[in-house]
């Protein structure tokens, strides 16, 4: 063994892929000569260093911007497919899901009958909502005129009754003193001024 075959023959030794009689004279060669021992070495320790996984950290940008691919590309499900139906119709889908959206809409009969029924829906309503003018019955009409108040007059003959009531438990029949009836004058005077200037 010399040593260019030596050089020729490193890496299918330390692959282990050489046959026995090979393999020794290898090692053999490699214990006599000091040159091709240090190189074995020297191929030998790269290969470690080669073979050392090396954690690498991902930056949270380029981690972000991976999974929001994935996900523009991802095809849409049952679940995210009723979630957009509402900015479907509203036209806020951005294009990448609008063409996903309109994608499974394609594939998925159900999905697809689903978006059917919520545009019929739709315009239902609008169209009772627009176009129909409901009239409340007649019998309804009648209630409510019975339970509403007779007019204004009547309701302040009901606020007059009620405040002559009040005054009339509050102020006794009989004044004793001058002072009282002096005090109750003014009261009523007051009262009334307050009522003329600020309104009930």
């Amino acid at each position: 063994m010399n040593c260019n075959i030596f050089e020729s023959l490193i890496s299918d030794y330390l692959d282990g892929s050489l046959a026995k009689p090979q393999a020794d004279q290898i090692r053999e060669h490699s214990l006599q000569c000091r040159g091709c021992r240090a190189l074995l070495d020297e191929v030998r320790e790269a290969l470690g260093m080669c073979k050392q996984e090396d954690d690498l950290e991902t930056p949270m940008l380029l981690e972000g911007s991976l999974s929001s691919i994935l996900l523009e590309h991802s095809p849409m499900t049952c679940s995210g497919f009723e979630a957009l139906i509402t900015e479907f119709l509203d036209g806020f889908v951005p294009a990448s899901a609008y063409h996903r959206f309109e994608a499974h809409a394609d594939v998925c009969a159900e999905c697809s009958s689903l978006l059917t029924g919520v545009v019929y829906a739709v315009a239902a309503c609008h169209s009772v909502h627009t176009y129909e003018e409901l009239e409340a019955p007649e019998t309804l009409f009648a209630e409510l005129v019975k339970i509403m108040p007779s007019g204004r007059r009547h309701l302040r003959h009901l606020i007059a009754a009620r405040l002559t009531a009040l005054a009339a438990s509050v102020i006794p029949t009989k004044t004793q003193t001058a002072s009282w009836s002096l005090g109750t004058a003014a009261s009523i005077a007051f009262a009334s001024a307050a009522f003329l200037l600020f309104g009930f």
